[in-house]
């Protein structure tokens, strides 16, 4: 019998309301019950909160690290203990519709080739803790990183650095059909792209009902707030 899988839910205080109320309760539903809720209550930023939670994962297995404005296709869990429990590599399941088209979906092969995917992504415990060890001394020489580190984002594009100089060898997957849709317009907008003019969506979700449901929970959530 395959090990339960392990979530890591990456969230900030001003989105617990979502997280507790609607995404756990349906990854819960669905079957996992190995879920760790990473809340940013120290507001650190998005980046920094992101390494402080890869420090503490075990050195060894698969976590699927989930950001708090996704909703998961009601398949998630039956894809996550199928034969896709045993993928050794890196499993992308999220892809923003404006980046990437169809043809891009199957094994990438290279980190150029690979989805920015940190809504919905599993990484081997190890590579994350390796990409730690590199960070600490990449954000002190790496000129692509230091330039961007005031902002206190892109830790997406940081571990596409990593990846791309340091595991060259990893088996990487783009999952079809995507396993989350991003539905930060359901939450308040995004909070660490304020700038951004129009939702990122994925490039094939297909599960219509899911998002019904979190139609009804926002109107509902809405009105309570109201209230």
């Amino acid at each position: 019998m395959r090990e339960q899988p392990s979530i890591m839910i990456h969230t900030a205080p001003s989105r617990m309301h979502y997280v507790s109320e609607f995404l756990e309760p349906r990854l819960r539903d669905q079957g996992f019950q190995k879920i760790t809720i990473w809340n940013d209550a120290k507001g650190i930023g998005c980046r920094e909160s992101y390494i402080e939670s890869w420090s503490t994962l075990s050195d060894t297995g698969h976590t699927w690290h989930l950001q708090d404005d996704v909703l998961p296709d009601h398949r998630f869990y039956e894809w996550a203990t199928s034969e896709w429990a045993e993928y050794p590599g890196i499993i992308c399941g999220f892809g923003n519709r404006e980046f990437y088209n169809m043809n891009r979906f199957g094994h990438a092969h290279n980190s150029e080739d690979m989805f920015y995917s940190f809504p919905c992504l599993r990484i081997p415990n190890a590579v994350c803790k390796d990409f730690l060890e590199w960070y600490k001394d990449a954000s002190k020489t790496d000129v692509n990183i230091l330039e961007k580190l005031p902002s206190g984002k892109y830790i997406d594009y940081f571990f596409k650095l990593y990846i791309g100089d340091n595991e060259k060898e990893i088996a990487i997957y783009n999952f079809f059909p995507n396993i989350v849709e991003h539905v930060d317009e359901y939450i308040s907008g995004s909070l660490v792209n304020k700038q951004r003019t129009k939702p990122a969506k994925a490039l094939q979700f297909e599960d219509v009902k899911a998002l019904a449901d979190l139609k009804v929970w926002s109107e509902t959530s809405s009105s309570k707030e109201l209230g």
